[in-house]
Parts: C-alpha cells; structure tokens; sequence
C-alpha cells in the first residue's frame, strides 16, 4: 500500500463528491485588510499591487499537465473596480471571485495571499473571506497555500474551510496533489507538506521535503496579467511611487531563500535552509522580456537574500550588469524593499548597485541592541553594521534605509528598543522603518490571541484613517521616552513607541533636513509615502520644510496646506502636534533655508538627547 494511501483515499472521497475537470482557478488575494482599505487611497494608487509572483511559478509548475489553467489577481481586480466604478460596494469584492468562478467553472481552486496577516477566525480576513465564501459554494476542491494558511493552517482545516494546505514552495507539491486529486500515478518521489483533515484527525502527506533549485523563465505566465496596468491602480512600495505613479512596474526574483537564520523570521521555515540560486539565463529572460515586451520601467527585487553566498556573487552581477544595461539605454530603476544583506555591501558592490539603476534598498538591522542581536542571530555584528551605513553615505543618491522591530519576542524591554532608535539616528540613513513584532506560525496563534490577535507590522495600516490610538494607562508622545528601561511594555504601548520612534528618527531627526543633507531625496520618498496617507500632517509639514530647503517654495506651501488642513480636521492630529511641540513649525512654517535649520535644531537636539538618556 502507498505511503501516502490517507491523502489518496481523501482525494477518492473528494473526486466522489466534487467530480473535479480539467480546469484549475488560481487566486490570489487582496494584499490589505478591507477595515483599512480607503477609495481615495486607492484612487492615488497608494494600495499594494504586487504581481501574482508565487501563482505564476506554480503554474509554470503544472504546464506539462492536461490543465486549463487561469490566475486571477482579485486584488488587481478590486482597486480596478475601486478606482473605476463608483457604484461598485468594495466590501462586497467576493462577487469578483464568484463571477470568475461562475464564468470558468473549475475543479479546483488554490487560494493565497501576502502582505498582511490575522487572527484566522476573523471573517474579514482575505484569507478567511474567501475560504468561508468558497465553503458555502461548495463546488470545487479548495487548496490553500502561502504564508497564511501555513501559519494557521490546524484553524482552516479543523473548520472545513479548504480541503488542502501546501506548505513551503508549491513547484513540487502542487503537481502531486493534482495528480492525486485525478486519481493519476504521481510523477517523481512523493512529497511530504500537503496537509488535510479526514477521519477526524489532521494528517500530513508523507515523503521527502524536494527543495526547488531553478525555476523557469516566468516571462510566458505573464498571459492572464495586465503587468502594464498593474501601476494604474497600485503601487509596488514607496521607491515605485517616488518615481511617478505612472511608471509601469513589476517584479523579479533571482535567489530563494536566506543564508541567515534570524529568530523573527519565517523565510528559512517556509523555502527550507540556505540560498538556492535561480538561472541566472532565466532571470535575464524574464527582466528582457518585462522591458522589451511589456514596458516595465521600474523592478523590485522580491529576494529576501539577494546578494547570497559569495558562490552566487557571479550571477549577481550578471543582473546587476544586465539591469545596468537597460538603465543606461531606456532608464530602467530597481529597488529592494525586502532588504540587502549589510555583510555582502562591499565597495565593489555598492559601486555596481549605484550604476545599475537603484533608487533604494533597506538593510536589515533590526535592532540596535547587541544581546538582542545575539538572540535574533543575526549575521552581523551593531560594529560591522555601523561600518556599512558609513560605507553608504557614498551613494547619496541612492535612498537607503535601515529595517527595525520593536517588541521583539513579546519580551523586549523600553531600553533595549532605545537602542535602536540610537542605532537609527547615530547611523544616518535615509531611513528607519520600524515595524512591531509579530508571532507567526501555528504554535504562535495563542500567542496572538491573547495579546489581541495578529495586526498589521506597520500600526498606522490597522485604520483607514491611519490612526495610532493610545488606550488606558498607556504613555503617548514625548512621555513614551520616561517609561523606565526595564519595562517590558505592553503591545499597546509598543504601538505608541512605534509611533514616537518613526517620527522622532524618520522626520523630526533626519539627517536631510539638517545642513549637508539630501533635502530633495527626502521631500520625494515623504510625499511618496504621503500617498497611502492622505489624512496625515506630519509627512506634507516636514516634506513642505525639505522643499524651503530645496528652494520650491511653490510646493513647500501646496505640501504646508495639506498639513493645517489636516490637522484643523482632526481632533487626533491636533493631540499629536501638541504632543511633539510641532504646533509652532505649523502655526508659523519657516520660510527660508536659514530659518528652518534653526526651528528644527532644539527639537533635534531634544530627542537625540531623549535617544541616548537612561531614565531614572
């Protein structure tokens, strides 16, 4: 008998009761939650729309099957309706999925999402939304996959909600699972990671866990994908928007996998251990035919290791070089929001990143404390990292920006979080962009719950008014710098750290708005971030203060419009200027170069200074 006759006596069970064709739906999902989606944020293009990525290699995965295979982009799908219909109830975004249901009529439907994450029983969950709607229809075998339904894949399945998750990467499991499914011999060793629910208990398939070395040149899944409109109803990040939200964008992935093994993160559980190379041919294939075929302007690396070993450095350059080409021919960019490996930043590297197109990478730091560090095993040393964010001050050109957490392990105290606010300011990066840890996996679901359920990294994405709300007994503002080192505070009130942080270490201290500083770098990557925050007066205020700077006094006053109008709205906004000692930049804005150095010193001064003081 197989070793694998559970999975293959459910499939006979399901076959009974479905009677499966030859067509396969591949979804994806809305990359937000509906409760902070905004239509005017839409309208500006200020929602992530990031290409179907992970679908399209498991298509490319199942060509040699007998399938009718289509992808659908429900979340391209609803900010095109979003932005184009204003009759369409965007709350209602599942109708899209059945229609596309209605008008295919397939077999079997695989479900994913990215970006976002929750408590899986809430039912506004993407995620949770379509599997509960898929349920109910209750016409064709549902597999989930992803990073979601991994990590709460024991919910999903003990609820009937999919009758399979696939772990990990789906290249190899995907194709099994629909062979089995068709009651078809299995092609190549069985694998392990289909998950499923039968006879009462949760059951794994059984046999080897096949990691995918090379994945083929994506460039002929592009058919059901506009990727050229993709940017007229989204964005990739702010280092697309920063650009022009017309720039046709789409993405590109030459490594999987890490060679780190950083204790917040997911990646090595979910692709396996290392960095496994891609063709680099392959890669080049993809990139030409984006630009050539297509009218891709703009790449962003989804790499979460880019760089690799020093045994991938080779084909590294050969895109870099390739990237470096087109460039210099038709003004293609790049950017690395997942991040770049700060111990691969060599002279020679950052040369050849600066001649290639790139308008911005971060760095993973992820905190500024040494025995933090040491628990979150990162590759790197606080030494060595503050020697390569000196070793980038030789790219102004570039916006470089450096990855924090606070709340690390639900266990971090208020001092060693200081730490790295310290790291952010002493260092001088563009940027620091500080997201709040979150638990992740099936063994963390408790822990989510009881600190009231997984929210977005980024706090201010939990709202649609992109509010950071305080609660009882929680210190906001300035009072977050008394809290006394030792704390180890709650999640509410590491939201409002996190709040305090970005703003003191992002606006008010930014090394570009002092003398010697790229004041126009930083009044271009603010106004693109102010896009997906249209009711925020911090970011036209300080982005206003960099255009005095930049002598477009013209903006300077559209950008300090925003910003009264804004907060003379808004109850909330009013509270946090007065909470920042900002109300005086607001009431009365500095006019010339001279005068807003000398506003903005004695803030800086003041929260450098709250930065590096141990409070008693």
């Amino acid at each position: 008998m197989s070793q694998n006759a559970p999975l293959i006596n459910y499939a006979r069970e399901l076959r009974g009761r479905y009677s499966p064709n030859d067509r396969v739906l591949l979804v994806q999902l809305p990359q937000f939650q509906m409760k902070s989606f905004s239509r005017d944020i839409a309208r500006d293009r200020g929602m992530y729309a990031y290409p179907p990525t992970g679908l399209q290699c498991v298509r490319n995965a199942l060509e040699e099957h007998d399938l009718e295979i289509k992808i659908v982009d429900l979340n391209y799908e609803l900010l095109k309706r979003a932005i184009e219909d204003d009759t369409f109830n965007c709350e209602d975004w599942l109708s899209l999925l059945g229609q596309r249901m209605d008008d295919f009529m397939p077999g079997i439907v695989g479900v994913t999402t990215i970006s976002i994450s929750d408590t899986p029983d809430n039912p506004e969950f993407p995620l949770t939304a379509a599997l509960m709607y898929l349920k109910e229809r209750d016409d064709a075998i549902v597999i989930a996959g992803g990073v979601n339904a991994n990590n709460e894949r024991d919910y999903y399945l003990r609820s009937g909600l999919g009758h399979f998750v696939v772990d990990g990467e789906g290249e190899y499991r995907a194709p099994m699972l629909i062979n089995i499914i068709a009651g078809s011999e299995t092609s190549g060793p069985d694998q392990n990671g289909i998950y499923f629910f039968a006879d009462g208990e949760l059951m794994q398939s059984s046999g080897v866990s096949t990691v995918v070395q090379s994945v083929p040149s994506l460039a002929d899944s592009y058919g059901d994908i506009p990727v050229e409109d993709y940017c007229k109803v989204g964005s990739l990040n702010p280092f697309s928007r920063m650009l022009g939200t017309d720039r046709v964008f789409s993405t590109l992935q030459l490594n999987r996998g890490c060679r780190a093994d950083c204790g917040f993160c997911g990646v090595l559980e979910f692709v396996g251990p290392g960095v496994r190379q891609n063709s680099v041919e392959n890669v080049i294939d993809e990139l030409t035919y984006l630009v050539e075929q297509r009218s891709v302007r703009h790449i962003e690396l989804l790499d979460d290791d880019f760089l690799g070993k020093k045994t991938h450095r080779s084909g590294v350059e050969k895109v870099l070089n390739a990237m470096a080409g087109f460039h210099e021919s038709i003004g293609l960019t790049w950017s690395a929001g997942n991040g770049l490996i700060a111990a691969s930043l060599d002279a020679p590297m950052i040369d050849l990143i600066n001649r290639s197109g790139c308008v911005g990478f971060r760095i993973g730091v992820e905190s500024g404390n040494a025995d933090m560090m040491k628990r979150l095993k990162k590759p790197a040393s606080i030494v060595a990292l503050e020697k390569t964010c000196a070793d980038l001050q030789k790219v102004p050109d570039i916006f470089i920006g450096a990855n924090f957490i606070v709340g690390l392990f639900g266990e971090e105290t208020v001092g060693e979080m200081k730490d790295s606010l310290a790291f952010a300011i002493r260092t001088k990066l563009d940027w620091a962009s500080f997201t709040v840890y979150q638990f992740t996996g099936n063994e963390n679901s408790e822990k989510n719950a009881a600190t009231g359920g997984a929210n977005d990294f980024v706090p201010s994405k939990d709202s649609a008014f992109r509010e950071v709300v305080g609660g009882d007994n929680v210190a906001v503002g300035k009072d977050v710098f008394t809290i006394a080192d030792h704390v180890v505070p709650s999640r509410e009130q590491v939201r409002q750290i996190w709040f305090s942080y970005n703003l003191v270490a992002n606006y008010i201290c930014n090394k570009n708005l002092m003398p010697g500083g790229n004041a126009k770098k930083f009044a271009d990557w603010v106004e693109a971030v102010f896009i997906g925050y249209p009711d925020n007066p911090y970011m036209p205020l300080f982005a206003g203060l960099a255009r005095i700077l930049t002598g477009e006094e013209e903006r300077a006053n559209d950008n300090f419009a925003s910003a009264r109008r804004n907060v003379q709205t808004s109850d909330y906004w009013q509270r946090r200027f007065r909470e920042f000692d900002l109300n005086t930049l607001i009431d009365d804005t500095p006019m010339t170069t001279e005068e807003v150095y000398e506003r903005l010193a004695p803030l800086q001064m003041e929260y450098e200074d709250f930065a590096r003081t141990t409070p008693q």
